[in-house]
């Protein structure tokens, strides 16, 4: 084969492709989808970077995770429709014999050919990326509000290793085909099935085996500035076996063409193109089982540290030494480990974890150097042997190098990696993908990959349960090329700056896990109340400092006013330096365990992905938000907005809120024991309260992020904020754990007996509904200075030691604090207090002696368990007929089944009143009706205290009541409904989730608000749902039913015992929420809205009271709010029904009362 020859034919095939109708078909269709796609992308990240971290994912300068395989397919495509009439084109073009003449092999001709049409095609998708390159460096450099460039090695990187190595094997497969078929559309169809085919199998194989046949590397790796890489060894294996793939098909269509060929020539290419394609196949089965060999490994790896994992307790006091950094190429450790010799449990030996990646070059116990029969390294479990158990510290020396093993992370991890598919890996992408980074540009060693070696085996770390946490002082010398800065735990001493910089990180305080950060990066820091803080970004990622630079005196003093605050309440930073440093956005954000929790904040240390703060779209709030700043404070206060809200709407893992309160507790002490993971929750969640004020909350769960629907929604509420409602706070803790399943899953189990593993997420939920509430509580219940206090006196006598949950107690109580006084056994028990409202009213007192009016408002609020609670009362005031003000009460406690008398006074009447339970069988805060007040004169009546313990009064004690959500109310759906359900794909497609059921009834607020279970096509609204309203019957939770069609495929009962026959009146509830006005109520969605309904008109309601079945018409729309008379009834039966048949619009079934009318007749 001549390549003058193949050049040529290329050079023929390129003009005469170009002249083709359909390839500018394609490159037309490319170029608009691929556009759109581009701005839609560049659009949302601009009006939504600056909302939510999770949205910079979005951004262009990622653009080739969103953008190359749409390109990739339609090129993919175009590539089938350009080679599939190779033959058939000369022939049409009556060139085909004077082809055939020339003095070309087959295999020149096809190659040349087959060339010609990649270069057209590649040249036409480098043009594309060409041009949204340069219109994004444009607008970068413009200052446009939408628009930067995208990241340049990702581009070479997909132009070098997707789009030439697909074009070939699509391109070489269709010319083969073509030979054999001589069929176009025969071909065309077989294509484009294999293409389909291929993608279909390859999302359903476990995601090991995708990774290593893909034919695309854009879900591989993410982009980033900070580690610009153009390829992987593994996809360039994988590009290799798919050119010899294309290579054979290619021989072997030369040896099957038509076209004449030198005799003995036809079975030398049939050999040569079956021997290449042969070897390609055994490229695809070499990568397949070297995936798998990989991820035996990783199994192997767990089995043996799951099987150590209580073999040993060994207590690592203090780790001193020095950490050698050749990044990209080496770790030295030269290393001095004091153990403390406990009891060691069932085994003499000590035992560590230690990545497999190094090779142990001296390992020297208590001066005597070990040898091989001394010590055991295999799977990354050290097993040091000693002859008898020592009552003193001990010193072991090791001196190992190597380059951690990268799969050697998280081996207790809940998600089982090697069944997991294409979509269960595509939700957990964004998420990154690296464990640690060791690159020459950059590292970043976590603590999850055992780089350091550690107490125990490396599995079931976060079982505190099981396994205590083990707390160790530091003093590391870290050792690196010049120009790097490193973070670490606490402040970075610098010992050296010659050829290589040296850096010492001591701590003064024991802690968990260790952490190194490194790069060239630019530096920034400041020094608020003997505090530093100290921010690391890549050179590159610096404009944000610029637009966020008038935000830094309202910053400081914010940093300032908080740690006033908690050094009030006895607490305080520790570590003396906090870091914040700028990672790659592929560094993995999770980490192992049932939790699998954020691994962005270990101590002294909060990472930033670099598609975070470092590249958001600031400015652009600045720009929308020009008429809330009127001078330089305002402006300052507005970004200190701004980027709280930020970090509070981030559900990737990055939120300070909920990670860097660790340094202040669970960094330095540890519970151990029976409810060991839910009493840290509770400290955890109590010192971020104290620390970040109560406001500041956030939410991250991988389990999550695993439901395509959740993830898919939350990521569209983020991108709709930026185009609809702007800024805005979304409370995902909510939206994610204040559900009916989770409810019954707190409901039916104490904190402490959780079961972690069987159902992580909805075990994450129920902590997070439970112990989150608890934190308020304790809160509210205790004075914060009480409670800082008590905080400080836990890490100073458990300071680098667990305790346990009668140790944490037992400490409260010596400063006073009665937990189980205030709320009961809140941490193995499952009992909740519930709050019922009666007797409310108000009145108008006699005026000052100023004469300003005072109002006095009065109701009983009931306790009705026998656990106690801390409640909370806000009430709303008047000013005027629209300006009102918020007022929140001192937090009261209530015995359990005690009833208590609240009073309160105010200079205005009260428009509402509120009563936030927190954590009850009230699920939500009760609405105190007061009445309104109809004689404003003044009374002689006395001020009442605010809080009297008062008798019960039982309310309708004489009525049988039946609620909506009690045994006697049951829904009846007839099958049409369940058969027009929506089809399972388009729910997939519209990534709808599956409903939540609160006591058999679908709810209308799910996960999110409009995530309904409506079926979009038939009878979808003629169901049943269940909802709350404050105004709604209930004894602890206000809920109705709702049938939005009133349809009579599906009718509601309320069935009752009666005590006695004869004459009873019968009462329906109606809730007050029909006063509502709005026609239509669109909530923030990315699918669709739902109607809030007003319209009710008549129910067809049927009464069985005996033999007989009266109907009778009730008109909603027209009742009153409450109890409405539906009239007297004969009772004949004990056993009574009110079926709700129909309405003309919405149904609404929430309560019926049956009272009697006279004496009953026996």
């Amino acid at each position: 084969m001549k390549l003058g020859m193949v050049w040529s034919v290329a050079a023929a095939e390129m003009r005469s492709t170009r002249r083709l109708a359909r390839t500018w078909v394609f490159i037309v269709v490319a170029v608009l989808l691929c556009a759109g796609q581009w701005l839609n992308l560049s659009a949302a990240h601009a009006f939504s970077s600056y909302i939510s971290p999770a949205a910079g994912l979005l951004g262009p300068r990622y653009l080739i995770v969103g953008l190359s395989a749409l390109a990739l397919m339609i090129f993919n495509i175009g590539i089938v429709f350009l080679a599939f009439d190779v033959r058939a084109r000369d022939i049409k073009d009556r060139i085909g014999e004077a082809i055939d003449t020339r003095p070309m092999s087959n295999l020149s001709l096809l190659a040349g050919r087959l060339i010609g049409i990649i270069l057209v095609t590649s040249i036409a998708v480098l043009a594309i990326f060409a041009f949204i390159s340069f219109f994004g460096w444009l607008a970068e450099t413009a200052g446009w509000m939408i628009g930067s460039s995208i990241e340049p090695t990702s581009v070479i990187s997909f132009l070098l290793f997707d789009i030439i190595p697909n074009f070939a094997l699509w391109g070489s497969l269709t010319i083969f085909l073509t030979v054999v078929l001589r069929n176009r559309l025969f071909v065309v169809v077989v294509v484009l099935v294999l293409m389909v085919g291929m993608f279909y199998v390859l999302t359903r194989l476990p995601y090991f085996v995708t990774a290593a046949l893909s034919t695309s590397s854009f879900n591989q790796v993410f982009p980033s500035d900070l580690l610009p890489r153009i390829f992987f060894a593994d996809v360039m294996i994988n590009r290799i076996v798919m050119l010899l793939l294309s290579a054979g098909f290619l021989v072997l269509a030369a040896a099957l063409h038509p076209r004449q060929e030198p005799v003995g020539r036809r079975p030398v290419f049939l050999g040569a193109g079956s021997l290449v394609l042969v070897l390609g196949i055994a490229g695809v089965l070499g990568l397949y089982f070297s995936e798998s060999s990989k991820l035996r490994q990783v199994e192997e790896w767990a089995a043996l540290h799951k099987a150590h994992q209580n073999a040993s307790q060994t207590d690592i006091e203090r780790i001193k030494g020095t950490v050698t950094l050749q990044p990209g190429r080496r770790i030295a450790l030269d290393l001095s480990i004091t153990i403390v010799s406990n009891d060691f449990g069932a085994t003499k030996d000590l035992l560590f974890n230690l990545n497999p990646g190094y090779k142990i070059r001296t390992l020297t116990l208590n001066g005597k150097r070990l040898t091989s029969n001394d010590y055991q390294f295999e799977g990354g479990l050290l097993t040091v042997a000693r002859e008898e158990r020592s009552t003193s510290t001990e010193e072991l020396q090791l001196v190992a190098d190597g380059v951690p093993d990268s799969s050697f992370a998280y081996l207790d991890s809940a998600l089982d990696f090697s069944e997991m598919d294409y979509s269960d890996f595509e939700n957990l992408f964004f998420y990154g993908q690296e464990n640690y980074i060791f690159h020459s540009n950059y590292f970043a060693l976590m603590p999850g990959v055992s780089w350091l070696p550690t107490s125990g085996s490396a599995y079931g770390t976060t079982d505190w349960e099981i396994r205590p946490q083990d707390f160790f002082e530091v003093d590391l010398e870290v050792d690196v090329p010049n120009g790097w800065l490193v973070a670490g735990p606490g402040t970075r001493q610098i010992l050296d700056e010659g050829e290589r910089t040296r850096f010492r990180f001591i701590p003064r305080i024991p802690i968990p896990e260790v952490a190194l950060l490194g790069s060239k990066f630019a530096h920034r820091s400041m020094a608020v109340g003997g505090t530093n803080f100290e921010l690391l970004l890549s050179k590159e990622h610096m404009k944000n400092l610029d637009v966020l630079e008038p935000m830094v005196p309202a910053l400081e003093q914010w940093i300032e006013d908080r740690l006033v605050e908690l050094r009030k309440v006895g607490l305080d930073y520790p570590l003396e330096t906090l870091t914040l440093v700028e990672v790659p956005a592929s560094l993995r954000v999770y980490g192992g365990g049932w939790r699998m929790d954020s691994v962005y904040s270990p101590p002294g240390i909060h990472m930033l992905r670099e598609s975070g703060l470092p590249t958001a779209r600031f400015e652009n709030s600045l720009r929308l938000g020009r008429e809330k700043v009127v001078d330089d404070d305002d402006l300052a206060q507005y970004l200190l907005w701004i980027v709280g809200t930020f970090f509070e709407n981030d559900y990737h893992g990055g939120n300070p809120f909920i990670s860097l309160s660790k340094n202040l507790v669970t960094y330095q002490t540890m519970p151990e024991g029976a409810g060991a993971t839910a009493l840290a929750f509770v400290v955890d969640e109590i010192a971020s309260r104290l620390a970040f004020e109560r406001t500041r909350t956030g939410y991250f769960s991988i389990h999550m992020a695993m439901s395509r629907t959740d993830s898919s929604q939350a990521m569209g509420a983020v991108a709709g904020a930026g185009f609809v409602s702007g800024m805005g706070e979304f409370n995902w803790r909510e939206r994610f754990s204040n559900l009916p399943s989770v409810w019954d899953s707190v409901l039916a189990q104490s904190l402490s007996g959780i079961d972690y593993h069987s159902d992580p997420r909805e075990a994450y939920h129920a902590l997070l509904l439970k112990g989150s509430s608890i934190a308020d509580s304790v809160l509210e219940g205790f004075e914060e200075e009480e409670v800082g206090l008590f905080l400080n006196e836990l890490t100073s006598r458990f300071s680098g030691r667990s305790y346990s949950d009668q140790e944490f107690f037992d400490t409260a109580l010596d400063l006073g604090l009665d937990f189980q006084l205030l709320l009961g056994d809140w941490l193995h028990g499952t009992g909740l207090p519930g709050f019922i409202v009666a007797d409310q009213s108000v009145e108008r007192l006699q005026d000052t002696s100023t004469g300003e009016a005072v109002y006095q408002t009065s109701f009983i609020l009931r306790n009705d368990e026998p656990v106690p609670g801390v409640v909370s009362v806000v009430y709303e005031g008047l000013w005027g007929k629209k300006q009102r003000e918020m007022n929140r009460m001192k937090p009261i406690r209530i015995d359990g089944n005690t009833s208590v008398r609240i009073v309160f006074q105010s200079d205005t009447p009260v428009h509402q009143v509120w009563v936030d339970p927190h954590l009850s069988l009230n699920r939500e805060s009760l609405l105190v009706n007061i009445p309104p007040m109809k004689d404003y004169q003044p009374t002689d009546s006395p001020q009442l205290p605010y809080v009297t313990e008062v008798e019960w009064k039982a309310q309708d004690a004489m009525a049988v009541i039946v609620d909506d959500l009690d045994s006697g109310f049951a829904v009846e759906t007839d099958d049409v409904i369940e058969d027009s359900a929506m089809p399972g794909w388009l729910g997939y497609f519209l990534a709808l989730p599956d409903p939540e059921y609160d006591r058999g009834l679908p709810t209308l607020r799910s996960t999110f608000a409009w995530s309904l279970p409506f079926p979009i096509i038939g009878d979808r609204f003629s169901r049943w749902y269940r909802d709350a309203e404050p105004t709604s019957y209930g004894k602890y939770r206000h809920t109705y039913a709702v049938n939005p069609s009133g349809s009579s495929l599906s009718t509601s009962t309320f069935s009752a015992q009666l005590p006695s026959l004869g004459r009873w009146n019968l009462e329906y509830h109606v809730p007050n929420f029909k006063r509502e006005k709005k026609e239509w109520d669109y909530v923030a969605s990315n699918t669709y809205g739902y109607r809030r309904f007003i319209d009710f008109g008549n129910h067809q309601i049927e009464i069985q009271a005996g033999n007989g079945v009266k109907s009778i018409e009730f008109d909603v729309e027209s009742a009153t709010e409450g109890w409405n008379d539906l009239g007297q009834f004969d009772v004949e039966s004990p056993e009574v029904a009110v079926v709700i048949t129909q309405s003309d619009d919405v149904g609404i079934a929430d309560a019926v009362r049956w009272t009697r009318a006279e004496e009953p007749t026996n």
